[in-house]
């Protein structure tokens, strides 16, 4: 077993792509339901979506990952 070998990593690309999908879409239902509350603060809606970026980054990285 090595580093490269790409096939020893499919469990931690799994589990990246389960826990990050769930936490984007926690996020964004919460973002969702509080918009007008986060429209008020000056930088919050930049902060909202730099995080939904992020979390959707890491579920598209680790289903890259999960290509054969």
């Amino acid at each position: 077993m090595t580093a490269y070998d790409v096939s020893e990593w499919t469990d931690f690309f799994i589990a990246g792509a389960g826990a990050s999908a769930a936490l984007t879409g926690l996020v964004f239902v919460a973002v969702s339901i509080n918009v007008d509350r986060i429209l008020r603060f000056r930088g919050l809606p930049e902060r909202a979506q730099a995080t939904l970026m992020l979390l959707l980054g890491v579920v598209l990285v680790s289903l890259i990952g999960l290509i054969p």
